[in-house]
């Protein structure tokens, strides 16, 4: 079983649950809204071309024990 398009945004280690959850997802939601805000430029060097590419955050999840 497997999903093409679905990939972790990021990974909390650790045996136990971080106190606070904020400070850990605070860095990849500022990443995610510059992108969001920006564009992310990317070169087609195939194509000889430069487009940019709009992030959207859609359904985002967790795992059972990653939510206790």
């Amino acid at each position: 079983y497997r999903k093409l398009h679905v990939h972790p945004g990021g990974f909390i280690l650790g045996p136990n649950k971080p106190k606070n959850l904020d400070s850990f997802l605070a860095v990849g939601f500022h990443h995610l809204a510059a992108l969001q805000n920006e564009g992310l430029t990317v070169w087609d060097a195939s194509c000889e071309l430069v487009f940019r590419s709009d992030l959207y955050l859609i359904f985002t999840t967790a795992d059972g024990p990653g939510l206790v």
